[in-house]
């Protein structure tokens, strides 16, 4: 009887050993599962980072080594889109007065206007004065009896600004507002035109430009790129070709080939705090104002700001 006992009792530690080594062998085994699995979701999370990136980056280009230079003239006819197209002289400049007084001897234009922005030469007025010329038919308030000024009829005018980014090693950027990029009306080789959106404050994606008909082999269309924007960077999609000959003619008279440019939109929104008074200034000195009525254009410059005149394109350069 004791003997059976020894045996029931060695029979139940042999099986309880048995139990112990199988639920030991089990937890393993579930570890080994998670530590696997864990394993595994790590790799595909990598795999689907490296995949994200991989998509980042596809379609992205990396820009020409070498660089074209921007080729400008002095402009010798124009083209009778041309034909309503006045300039704003800086009379404050000694040259500029001189010409102008050539241009005009009895300056018919001495109008004094009453002017309600400041006349600092500084960012802050320049960046007035450009969009004051913007919505120039809003601000003049006065005229007189010999010259009237009809504020419901004179409509129409347009103000055409561009920026030009022309860096050492750097392909030049010509930026143009919405209303010069109409003016130019371009004829493309291959391509689309750009879209009202580019000119957009809150677009996300890559901005659409043209090339110039010399940069057709040197970016691929579709590729995103990125520029220098003032500074900062922009990320340019090129989508169309301008065909070869494409030129503008801006307010000094200087003819700028488009051939060799890339022609991207002017976002004002952005550039405000990005642009020196300088580069400001430069914009109203190479502005062009389409505007149907000549008496209307030769106003602008006394009302908006005393030292400014405006000067038909065509005596500029023709005369």
């Amino acid at each position: 009887m004791k003997k059976s006992k020894q045996i029931l009792a060695l029979v139940l530690v042999l099986m309880l050993t048995i139990t112990l080594f199988a639920c030991n062998k089990t937890e393993n085994k579930e570890e080994n599962k998670e530590t696997t699995e864990t394993t595994e979701t790590e790799k595909t999370e990598e795999t689907k980072t490296e995949d994200k990136d991989a998509e980042a980056k596809e379609g992205e280009a990396e820009l020409p080594q070498d660089a074209l230079k921007l080729e400008t003239k002095k402009a010798e006819n124009l083209d009778e889109k041309y034909n309503n197209a006045y300039a704003l002289m800086d009379t404050e400049n000694q040259d500029n007065k001189a010409k102008y007084d050539a241009l005009y001897p009895n300056d018919p234009y001495k109008i004094d206007v009453n002017v309600k922005e400041a006349d600092e030469a500084n960012k802050a007025n320049y960046l007035g004065l450009l969009e004051n010329l913007i919505y120039m038919d809003r601000k003049l308030d006065e005229v007189t009896e010999d010259k009237p000024y009809d504020t419901n009829r004179n409509k129409g005018e347009a103000v055409l600004t561009y920026v030009l980014s022309n860096e050492d090693g750097k392909d030049p950027v010509f930026f143009a507002n919405r209303d010069l990029y109409n003016f130019l009306k371009l004829d493309l080789e291959t391509g689309d035109k750009l879209r009202i959106k580019d000119w957009s404050l809150l677009i996300d994606e890559a901005t659409h430009v043209i090339l110039g008909y010399n940069q057709k082999d040197r970016y691929e269309l579709g590729k995103t790129y990125e520029i220098d924007y003032f500074g900062s960077k922009l990320k340019i999609m090129p989508v169309g070709v301008a065909k070869e000959g494409t030129s503008y003619v801006n307010g000094k008279g200087e003819e700028i080939s488009l051939d060799n440019t890339i022609i991207a939109p002017l976002k004002y929104g952005d550039s405000k705090e990005m642009l020196n008074e300088e580069q400001y200034k430069e914009i109203i000195d190479n502005a062009l104002i389409l505007s149907p009525e000549a008496d209307k254009a030769m106003y602008l410059g006394n009302y908006i700001r005393g030292a400014y005149k405006a000067v038909h394109l065509s005596d500029l350069i023709l005369r």
